[in-house]
C-alpha cells in the first residue's frame, strides 16, 4: 500500500528485493536507507499538514535522484529506501547516497517559512550469488541513525 507520499512501503520493498535477488536479473544491488531528521520538531512547530508537504517535497526530490531501474520506497514517516539496481561499483552506491542526502537537506519552503532538515544514510551492498534474505539485506542497511 502506498504511503502518504505515494511511495510503496516495507512489504513491497522486501518482495522486490527478493524477486530481483532470486530472479538473477541483477548482478548486484545497493540499498541506501535514508532517515530525515527534524520531522518531529517541524511537526510541533508547523503542524501535520506542513510536515506532510515537506515529506512530499523530499520524496519528489529523491525520485529525481533515482535512475529508471532503481526503486524508491518510503518505509515510515521519516525513513526512505533507495534500492540501486546494478551499481557499477561500491563508489556508485556511495555517490547515490550522497546525492540523496544532499537533496533531502536542501531547504524546503513552507508558506512563509523555510525548513532545513538533516539526513543520514546507511548503505548495504549485495552481490549476485550471495545467500542472504531480503530481510537481512534490509537490516544491513539499517544503520542510518
Amino acid at each position: 500500500m502506498p504511503t502518504g507520499t505515494g511511495l510503496s512501503g516495507y512489504t513491497r520493498l522486501l518482495r522486490e528485493i527478493e524477486t530481483l535477488r532470486v530472479g538473477a536479473r541483477m548482478n548486484s544491488m545497493a540499498l541506501v536507507l535514508l532517515r530525515l531528521k527534524g520531522i518531529n520538531e517541524l511537526n510541533k512547530a508547523l503542524g501535520y499538514a506542513a510536515c506532510d508537504e515537506v515529506l512530499n517535497i523530499v520524496a519528489g526530490r529523491l525520485a529525481g535522484v533515482a535512475r529508471k531501474q532503481d526503486r524508491l520506497t518510503q518505509l515510515g514517516g521519516d525513513l526512505f529506501a533507495l534500492l540501486i539496481c546494478n551499481p557499477l561499483h561500491e563508489g556508485h552506491a556511495i555517490l547515490g547516497a550522497e546525492k540523496a542526502v544532499r537533496v533531502m537537506t536542501d531547504p524546503v519552503a513552507i508558506g512563509e517559512s523555510r525548513a532545513r532538515l538533516r539526513a543520514s544514510a546507511g548503505i548495504a551492498l549485495l552481490a549476485s550469488g550471495v545467500a542472504t534474505t531480503a530481510e537481512e539485506f534490509l537490516r544491513a542497511g539499517g544503520s542510518c541513525g
